[in-house]
């Protein structure tokens, strides 16, 4: 890591803004967010040049009710992909995946793999990191 260090005034570019308002927000408000509040959001964080933006969970539906939740709590691709489009910026785009309470094969890898020609390249570049098991450091066999 760099340990150069700045003033209150200058860049550090190995410093990274993440907005977490969705997710960390949405624990209070059961991720209730109209679709006009997550636009205007997202269009602020690339205006700011936020590095990153969370966009809520990735829940397992079998563990919370959809009835119970915004749409925040469980960050569908197409949910998303209202807000962003192509998202043709330098904001990142993430979500959160507590271990416990989401079915990655389901919600998070299987994803990763749908069949959507708009967005094959995206995907495929998302997929040559394999998962790996931190504890062992070995690929987990996805078949």
């Amino acid at each position: 890591m760099d340990n150069t260090f700045g003033t209150i005034v200058s860049y550090r570019p190995d410093i990274k803004v993440v907005d977490a308002t969705l997710r960390d927000g949405g624990l209070v408000n059961n991720f209730g967010f109209t679709t006009e509040f997550v636009k205007d959001l997202y269009k602020t964080n690339i205006a700011a040049g936020v590095d990153y933006m969370e966009f809520g969970y990735k829940a397992s539906k079998d563990i919370f009710d959809p009835k119970d939740f915004g749409k925040w709590k469980f960050s569908n691709e197409d949910d998303i992909r209202e807000i962003v489009g192509d998202n043709d910026s330098d904001l990142k785009i993430c979500v959160m995946a507590d271990v416990g309470r989401t079915d990655y094969k389901r919600d998070i890898i299987c994803l990763l793999f749908t069949s959507d020609a708009a967005h094959e390249e995206e995907r495929v570049t998302l997929c040559r990191r394999p998962p790996t098991n931190q504890k062992q450091n070995t690929q987990i066999d996805e078949r």
